[in-house]
């Protein structure tokens, strides 16, 4: 009889591994982050008949959709922390059953005051749930899977836009019924998945790998050993609350993150006129085209990221997402000066360029950041990485709308992207060579 060898035993008790990880968590997670998404960006679709139903100005609007990312910010830090203390399975679907309530009660708002505290208070709860997942996903993830495991939930992020429209315009489609307008059916029933998500997270996501009952004692075992090995190559462990804010490796990827988000947040509010813009097409077409284009940005996110955990090189994938990301900027900006008869296409294939690469550098970071953060600083390091990222989802559709406003048309504020994603693209390439620069130093020093 042919005797089994250790490395093939290995491989099989790591596929085994993998396979009831991805089965018992990923979709639990996919679809928290899918609720998550439609939850926060639910407010445009209403916003449609809710500014003029209320008598809402843009700058209500506009102020009421942005003080979101405060609350959100300010207790990102805390959130995680308080993860830590009550656990993962609570404190997630305490954050749903929270954002939950928030995002139906929101229905009810009659003055630009209650939507202002309302948006804050949805921010405030929705607060750590991302960075709270990635600091989930790498307890149970070894380094060379999580890269993986975080893109098969973070594709709930462009499906949601795919779904988002369908859904609104049905739910909307019911203003009037008994006496309930549009917008407060949409809010009101977009609402009830997060509490059911909610009562399922406290149900059946596990909690600690040697409580698990669907793993084997070999299979504990061997996840334990790789996890042990991840921690001792992260480095030293950093006790020090502030210091631990000022980790370069915090302070670089929470900049790219903010510098990249910025461009792809002040396009996503002006997709639309961009692409009737240059095409002619209705809203109703240019609306069915957006949702197309996030086809792609799927299957590039699983592609990426399951090349970059297989060539354990985060870094370099994110400079080379980054750089499509810049160039699909430059295809969009050169499209309003293409001839007529390619204009359409090239803003459109320019603008999937933009979206698909633009988006595969969220689940790429953070798998980034776990490799160089102790597992003792990753609660705060996560959350304040994703702080500083939402400092650029806020200032990017302001300051693009002060440049069109300014200038009276699009053409300069994204003009001015491709020059911005210069920034980060050094920076990460510069992060990449101080991180091998290490790696060779650590190395030397065991010999």
């Amino acid at each position: 009889m042919a005797q089994t060898s250790p490395a093939s035993a290995a491989r099989s008790i790591e596929r085994r591994v993998i396979a009831k990880l991805s089965w018992r968590i990923l979709p639990l997670i996919f679809l928290s982050y899918l609720v998550a998404v439609m939850d926060r960006a639910n407010i445009s679709y209403a916003s449609v008949q809710m500014n003029a139903s209320l008598g809402f100005s843009a700058a209500v609007y506009g102020f009421g959709a942005g003080v979101f990312f405060v609350g959100y910010s300010l207790f990102e830090i805390p959130s995680n922390l308080m993860m830590v203390r009550f656990g993962a399975r609570r404190w997630i679907a305490r954050i749903m059953l929270t954002w939950g309530l928030i995002s139906g009660l929101m229905a009810f708002v009659q003055t630009p005051a209650q939507f202002y505290i309302m948006r804050f208070l949805l921010g405030m709860a929705e607060a750590g749930f991302y960075p709270g997942v990635l600091l989930y996903l790498s307890q149970w993830f070894p380094s060379v899977w999580l890269c993986r495991a975080v893109s098969r939930f973070y594709i709930a992020n462009p499906i949601s836009f795919m779904m988002m429209g369908s859904i609104a315009g049905l739910l909307m489609s019911l203003d009037g019924t008994i006496g309930v307008a549009g917008w407060q059916w949409m809010l009101l029933v977009e609402s009830i998945p997060a509490l059911v998500v909610s009562a399922m997270l406290l149900l059946f996501l596990p909690e600690r790998i040697e409580t698990t009952t669907w793993l084997s004692a070999a299979e504990k075992d061997w996840l334990l050993h790789h996890h042990a090995a991840d921690h001792a190559a992260s480095g030293a462990v950093e006790h020090d609350f502030w210091r631990t804010l000022a980790n370069p490796v915090v302070l670089g990827i929470g900049l790219t993150c903010a510098l990249v988000f910025m461009c792809g947040n002040a396009l996503t509010y002006s997709t639309p006129k961009l692409l009737m813009q240059v095409s002619g097409w209705s809203l109703g077409t240019v609306g069915f085209a957006a949702a197309l284009a996030n086809i792609p940005t799927v299957l590039l996110m699983l592609l990426v990221c399951w090349h970059s955990d297989l060539r354990r090189a985060p870094h370099l994938h994110i400079a080379a997402m980054i750089a499509l990301t810049l160039f699909g900027s430059i295809g969009m900006a050169w499209a309003f000066h293409a001839p007529a008869g390619v204009a359409t296409f090239a803003m459109l294939a320019a603008y999937c360029l933009f979206n698909a690469a633009g988006t595969v550098v969220g689940p790429l970071t953070m798998p980034a950041a776990s490799t160089q953060l102790h597992p003792a600083t990753r609660a705060v390091g996560f959350a304040a990485i994703n702080t500083i990222a939402q400092a650029g989802n806020f200032l990017g559709p302001v300051l693009w709308g002060y440049a069109a406003t300014a200038t009276g048309s699009f053409q300069l504020a994204l003009s001015a992207i491709p020059i911005i994603l210069l920034v980060p693209l050094g920076l990460v390439l510069f992060m990449r060579r101080n991180r091998l620069r290490r790696v060779v130093l650590a190395t030397n020093a065991g010999y």
